[in-house]
């Protein structure tokens, strides 16, 4: 089967707005969503940018997270997602919910490092030299990735993978706000 790379689809864009997440509010560190860990929030409290609308599916987001609105999620829930926590995301002055974070917490460890192209990058933290890993295109082993539609990779948090199957029903059910970069399966 074929995957993509799951991405907000910055380029068409226009004037669609932004949802501000507060994070003096959050209950979690920022970084945790989606590192495998089940999320202790009831919901998570935001605005949306003053004088724009939130008109997509996929919510673009001033923390790069995977945003859904209450559509998406609907058609999320017909795949095969596993085991992924959806936290209600509500409006501050409303308190109306607008979508919803996804924390995909199973991880799959189907990347392929001798066919993903990875510079190694160093830097220098606290005195110390340190270096990283990063991914510059991605390669997937299938045979690791079973029958998910949705998931991401053990040891990388930000990529969100989806199959062809998840895509085509996205795509047929005019899913907005979306982006998508064909990744290598071997």
């Amino acid at each position: 089967m074929q995957y993509y790379k799951l991405m907000y689809d910055y380029e068409n864009d226009t004037n669609k707005g932004l949802v501000i997440i507060n994070e003096k509010n959050l209950e979690f560190e920022r970084y945790d969503v989606n590192g495998g860990e089940k999320l202790a929030a009831n919901y998570i409290s935001c605005r949306k940018e003053d004088g724009k609308t939130v008109e997509t599916d996929y919510l673009g987001n001033n923390l790069a997270w995977f945003l859904v609105s209450e559509r998406l999620k609907t058609l999320l829930l017909e795949f095969n997602i596993f085991n992924t926590q959806f936290i209600p995301i509500k409006n501050d002055d409303s308190n109306k919910n607008i979508g919803y974070l996804v924390n995909i917490i199973d991880k799959v460890n189907a990347m392929d490092i001798s066919k993903s192209l990875i510079k190694k990058v160093t830097y220098h933290k606290d005195g110390k030299e340190e270096t990283h890993n990063s991914v510059i295109k991605y390669a997937l082993q299938e045979k690791e990735i079973g029958d998910r539609d949705l998931f991401s990779l053990d040891g990388y948090n930000i990529p969100i993978f989806i199959s062809e199957r998840l895509k085509n029903g996205m795509e047929k059910s005019k899913i907005t706000g979306c982006d998508y970069q064909k990744i290598h399966v071997s």
